[in-house]
């Protein structure tokens, strides 16, 4: 595999649009094949990680990990019947990179 600085690890139907886009992708059927795709990528000096939802959870430990270097960023991307850990992962990630919870904010409808 040569060097790819962004790249898609997840479900068939989630990694497809990626794959279109020209990004490199990894289709993965198992947590163990995600993680080991993630591992993968990660010594190989890639930069982003789109990682689909379904194996967030189950790769949280290994994510964990790669958090304390600059490289790789992990991002989850939400997949079809999303049970809602993509979009509480980014807003985790917004709130890290801004100090602030916006999101949470947006919806108790501050204006009026």
């Amino acid at each position: 595999m040569n060097a790819a600085k962004t790249a898609a690890v997840g479900k068939q139907e989630s990694v497809a649009l990626f794959r279109a886009a020209g990004i490199y992708s990894v289709a993965a059927q198992t947590p163990q094949q995600a993680g080991q795709a993630v591992r993968q990528l990660a010594e190989n000096g890639c930069q982003v990680i789109f990682l689909g939802e379904s194996f967030g959870e189950p790769l949280a430990q290994l994510c964990q990990e790669y958090r304390s270097q600059p490289y790789p960023v992990i991002l989850p991307i939400p997949e079809q019947g999303s049970s809602g850990y993509g979009k509480k992962a980014a807003q985790a990630n917004l709130e890290k990179a801004i100090g602030a919870g916006l999101a949470d904010e947006t919806e108790e409808g501050g204006a009026g």
